[in-house]
């Protein structure tokens, strides 16, 4: 969409509505965009609103880095580094606990030598994140889906299909079918009992039970916030590398 407003996207979904009268789903995942989540709260009132993970760490890395001016203290610090690390873990905490999970990790950061330096950094997590629209939609704790990669991994192979941009509308509908007779390939492959795209890995089934264990111990209160943000953040270890090392 060249228009990324909120009355661009209600009239997207509307249309959809429009075309689909039983659409009505249970729940929606954004990447965070206000006008998005604007749209999709008014189209879809009934349906519980999931941010993606990997757009917040994306994002927060990426402002702590370049906004706040803490590129080379990331890179090169680890105490700064294990700071941020631990900060992109709290989307995993239950929604009630996401607040304390951020306490708990500045009162961590105030017995080091670089808490001045951090203290924009948890500013702009209390106001941009923990506080107004982005905060119902930001824990992703219990959800089936963290990630919106999904949609991402379409978008890919749609660009790829298209390889330009802004092509005619039958160019378009070509690539579309194209790619629709790929998922009818894949749906008559599931029906044989067999996976048609590349199994997860095993480390990322392992870091989902992980998860899952630390967050019943957390709820059941054998683990504090703070234990759970330190047991959580390692699972995000290839994200966030890949995102501290990322350019501009």
């Amino acid at each position: 969409m060249e228009r990324r407003t909120r009355p661009a996207y209600q009239a997207v979904f509307q249309r959809l509505k429009l075309l689909s009268p039983f659409f009505d789903p249970e729940s929606v995942m954004s990447d965070y965009e206000l006008a998005l989540m604007g749209a999709l709260r008014i189209e879809f009132p009934n349906a519980d609103s999931d941010g993606c993970l990997f757009h917040f760490v994306v994002s927060s890395v990426k402002h702590a880095k370049y906004e706040l001016g803490l590129v080379i203290m990331i890179r090169e610090n680890p105490v700064v580094r294990r700071i941020v690390q631990l900060c992109c873990g709290i989307p995993l905490a239950p929604p009630q606990m996401m607040r304390d999970a951020l306490r708990a990790i500045a009162a961590e950061a105030r017995l080091t030598l670089f808490y001045d330096d951090l203290i924009p950094y948890f500013d702009y997590l209390w106001y941009t994140w923990l506080s107004g629209p982005r905060y119902e939609s930001l824990s992703v704790c219990g959800s089936v889906h963290r990630t919106n990669n999904a949609c991402e991994s379409f978008n890919h192979v749609l660009g790829s299909e298209l390889g330009e941009h802004h092509v005619n509308v039958y160019r378009f509908l070509e690539c579309l079918s194209n790619i629709e007779d790929t998922a009818q390939t894949d749906i008559l492959t599931l029906y044989e009992g067999r996976n048609p795209g590349r199994p997860r890995k095993t480390s990322s089934l392992a870091n989902d039970a992980r998860i899952q264990l630390w967050t019943r111990n957390l709820l059941d209160g054998y683990i504090t916030i703070r234990e759970f943000i330190h047991c959580v953040s390692p699972t995000l270890h290839g994200l966030f590398e890949e995102q501290v090392r990322a350019g501009p």
